[in-house]
């Protein structure tokens, strides 16, 4: 079973502040970004 793991970076960042972390096979990772209008 894999387990979700969702990356969201704060208001003053874009999720490039994540690229570098590494996660086993069993973490499914979700990039989330804030929406701008």
């Amino acid at each position: 079973m894999e387990t979700q793991v969702f990356m969201m970076p704060g208001m003053a960042a874009n999720p490039t502040i994540f690229e570098h972390i590494k996660l086993p096979d069993e973490f499914k990772v979700h990039w989330l970004d804030w929406l701008t209008h």
